[in-house]
């Protein structure tokens, strides 16, 4: 007997398969539980036994209500809610209803089920994120708060050329100037984004 994995990502499963007589056993046992479930409830108590054990178990584990919306709780209880309803369309004969709350039933199951495995790891992973975030916007500003002088005198440098050019220069030629005036290192597209006196500028 070996486990596989199917599939990828938060959809991945897992399938036990067979390989030879001495894990026919396993097999009996399966089918064994099978027969069970199906006795208690049909085909469709047989297939939604496990989610709805699940889910009893957590309502069991919470107490009474009321509960907080899309607490683990208030999602097991609204299954079980869909699951019931669409037992009773069963009983009734009444196949449309009866599938359409066994569909809600369904992807509510699904979607809690995924909520239930990875949103903390979810929400831990975003706050992280914001954290970086945060701390690189954090960062940033205190670059810009250094540099303020720096980009003050590149800008005083630029308004003198302004003031005694006979005719507008552009921004960028202005950036050409302060960066040979002033021996600066940064290239010419850097000094000319701080300059501010882009009303000259052709």
């Amino acid at each position: 007997m070996r486990v596989v994995s199917k599939g990828t990502g938060i959809t991945a499963t897992t399938e036990t398969l067979i390989d030879g007589p001495e894990d026919l056993q396993v097999l009996v046992d399966w089918s064994e539980d099978r027969k069970r479930k199906l006795i208690e409830g049909g085909e469709f108590g047989a297939a939604t036994y496990d989610p709805v054990a699940l889910c009893k178990g957590i309502l069991n584990a919470a107490g009474r209500g009321p509960y907080i919306e899309d607490s683990p709780a208030d999602l097991a209880k609204r299954i079980l809610e869909y699951h019931a309803d669409a037992k009773r369309f069963i009983v009734q004969g009444n196949a449309d209803l009866a599938a359409r709350f066994a569909f809600h039933a369904g992807d509510l199951f699904a979607r809690a089920d995924i909520k239930w495995a990875w949103e903390r790891d979810a929400v831990r992973g975003r706050k992280a994120a914001d954290a970086l975030r945060m701390a690189a916007r954090s960062g940033n500003n205190s670059r810009r708060q250094a540099r303020a002088p720096d980009f003050k005198a590149w800008n005083e440098e630029a308004n003198r050329i302004w003031a005694q050019s006979p005719s507008r220069l552009s921004k960028h030629r202005v950036a050409e100037l302060v960066r040979d005036r002033l021996q600066l290192v940064e290239k010419v597209d850097t000094i000319a984004r701080r300059l501010k006196n882009v009303g000259k500028a052709r």
